[in-house]
């Protein structure tokens, strides 16, 4: 069973990715390195700098995984 809050905290990763390609930083702590470190935490899987597109597509196949094993709660 995955915990929620792992949920959350991934979207957020998936939201601070996206801005990042934009060329937006949302605060100092969303720096890609930081942000690919916990998407490397959650997925379980290495990433380098030039693959943020994976690491996007990782997680939202994650958190639907994540979801699906959540129906029972």
């Amino acid at each position: 069973m995955t915990n929620p809050i792992r949920i959350y905290q991934a979207m957020v990763v998936i939201a601070g990715l996206r801005s990042l390609k934009r060329g937006i930083m949302l605060n100092t702590s969303y720096t890609l390195k930081n942000l690919l470190a916990t998407a490397e935490f959650l997925t379980g899987m290495k990433y380098k700098r030039t693959q943020s597109d994976k690491a996007i597509s990782d997680l939202e196949n994650w958190i639907v995984a994540a979801k699906a094993g959540q129906d029972s709660i």
